[in-house]
């Protein structure tokens, strides 16, 4: 039975179902999601959806410094049809503008993670730190604008002396692969503005792009732009200023509304399309890279795998023939718990189907071990359904070439139990007969019914999760061994993305739009979890306001 969607989880749009290229050419290739955080206002795949709605031809997100958002827009753009170039916007500290870097192939985009992963190990959490040598030793298959606003509003200023220098460094080393951006929002200005920028893109030989500067799929979530601004620079709305956009133009414009807008300049619209159709990396194409050096010289990984378990299957049932007392073996030189004795739930004694072929497993049948074990293992008995579980197992592995994967596991635990380090393997690498014999999980195949598809099958075609638990106190020491043996340019703790809930979006809104702390704290405080983030005017009249005032309405619409 499918489990009931979390309502803390938002739930995301369906994808278009009739996308038709619009008759004039356009690729957006500057848009900044809700991943460029408290900036963007929209969520990628409502970003991604819009594009193909408008008929763009390609769109690329441009997240500050990360590929975050990359991931869901590519889920996105698959489901529709829509072409994704992955890029983001670098920021540097060394006076070079900013530059919209997308990846062309898959070089390109091994070398721009690279730059944000030196980037962000340069400072602290959260920051980035780049210079422009980086770009200048790591830019094959990348192309690139500069972008001569960033982040700021006010009219472009012309390039300094400083900045000129490092443009012409870009120019030299780039070459035919680095444009201007410039974009036009209607203001008062916007003649005098692209004047300029033909002007500039004639002195430094550099062809014009013509970008919206996206930061919202529709015109009508400029209200939550302005908050989110609010909300990073510390002010209020009324406070807010020229930190603000001065109207509610970045937004996704049709490519007929961005044709128009550069008519005075059709060159840049083109140059959208040349970038676009350079632009030929899929994420499609990223496959998992696993370590190699955990394989001994003269044997493959399959080879090695198969060696630790049989040799681990040996041990683990070697109380069959072991004296009774003894409840512990040894893996790879480190004590393991065995699973004689221990009370292990079954499944009641009804037959469940764990492998195509494989009959309910019988502790009373018993083979040789494979003859290619030393001579040390090799007159040790295995029950025979364990056996043929094994098989099973290491053939499916060997099918989809998951033998690091799983080396690199039991890495991981050797060094924990080596070091007296308690862990446990646990979820669907219980259902594994391999993990079991490498000591990995404590779940005896042969006293219970697994369901190994459970864990791994070809159909999913990913690798299997294999959570193991460390204990908290020393969870540290693995962290470590981790950095020391693979180096810390190969190795990086996966990252969570938090999202707001209702009392601390209550909050921070009601900051933002100037309500004073106690009228802000008595709304959050209203809020329990199963009002799902909601407040209606019953509960605003309890705390003694007005629903209809309108700076209520705006925090809680």
């Amino acid at each position: 039975m499918p489990e009931t969607p979390s309502f803390k989880l938002r739930q995301p749009p369906p994808p278009p179902t009739a996308v038709t290229p619009c008759e004039l050419a356009y690729a957006e290739l500057d848009v900044t999601s809700n991943f460029s955080f408290l900036r963007g206002a929209s969520h990628p795949d409502e970003l991604i959806y819009t594009a193909a709605t408008l008929g763009y031809r390609a769109v690329a997100i441009t997240d500050i410094c990360t590929l975050a958002g990359v991931v869901r827009a590519h889920a996105a753009a698959k489901s529709c049809g829509m072409k994704l170039i992955v890029g983001c916007r670098l920021k540097f500290v060394d006076n070079t503008p900013d530059l919209l870097a997308w990846c062309m192939n898959r070089a390109g985009y091994a070398n721009l993670c690279r730059l944000l992963t030196i980037g962000k190990r340069r400072t602290e959490k959260g920051k980035c730190e780049l210079r422009l040598e980086d770009l200048l030793e790591r830019h094959d298959g990348l192309l690139a604008a500069i972008d001569l606003r960033g982040d700021s509003l006010p009219p472009v200023q012309a390039p300094g002396e400083e900045a000129l220098s490092r443009i012409d460094q870009l120019k030299r080393c780039l070459r035919d692969r680095v444009w201007l951006a410039v974009s036009l929002d209607y203001s008062s200005d916007d003649q005098t503005h692209l004047d300029a920028m033909r002007s500039l893109s004639g002195v430094l030989r550099l062809p014009l792009l013509a970008t919206n500067h996206v930061h919202y799929h529709d015109p009508a979530r400029r209200p939550l732009q302005d908050v989110l601004v609010c909300i990073r620079e510390g002010v209020t709305i009324d406070q807010a200023g020229y930190r603000l956009f001065q109207n509610a133009e970045r937004y996704m414009k049709s490519p007929g509304q961005m044709h128009r807008l550069f008519s005075a300049h059709p060159p840049a619209i083109a140059s959208t399309m040349v970038i676009a159709n350079q632009c030929t990396f899929s994420m499609d194409e990223l496959k998992y890279e696993y370590p190699d050096e955990l394989v001994p010289e003269g044997k493959t990984p399959s080879e090695y795998l198969a060696e630790l378990t049989w040799k681990g299957a040996v041990e683990r049932y070697a109380h069959f023939s072991r004296p009774e007392g003894s409840d512990t073996s040894t893996l790879g030189g480190a004590e393991i718990p065995v699973s004689g004795g221990a009370d292990i739930v079954t499944s009641g004694g009804a037959d469940i189907p764990v492998c195509h072929g494989i009959p309910r497993r019988s502790r009373q049948t018993t083979v040789s071990a494979p003859p290619d074990l030393s001579s040390e293992y090799s007159g040790m008995e295995l029950p025979s359904n364990v056996r043929q579980l094994l098989e099973y197992e290491l053939a499916l592995i060997r099918q989809l070439n998951y033998e690091p994967y799983f080396l690199t596991v039991y890495d991981l635990v050797r060094f924990a139990r080596s070091r007296g380090i308690l862990c446990q393997g646990r979820g669907s690498a219980a259902n594994s007969a391999v993990c079991y014999c490498l000591g990995v999980t404590s779940v005896d195949p042969a006293r219970i019914d697994l369901l190994f598809e459970r864990f791994i099958s070809a159909e999913r075609g990913e690798p299997p999760d294999i959570d193991i638990d460390f204990e908290h106190e020393r969870r540290e020491e693995v962290i470590q061994y981790l950095y020391q043996k693979y180096g810390r340019d190969r190795a990086g703790l996966a990252a969570e993305v938090i999202t707001y809930r209702g009392r601390s979006a209550i909050r921070d809104v009601g900051k933002a739009l100037g309500l004073s702390l106690d009228m802000v704290d008595s709304m959050a405080r209203k809020l329990d979890w199963w009002h799902r983030g909601v407040l209606n005017d019953e509960m605003i009249r309890e705390v003694g306001l007005d629903p209809a005032d309108p700076n209520i309405r705006r925090v809680i619409m």
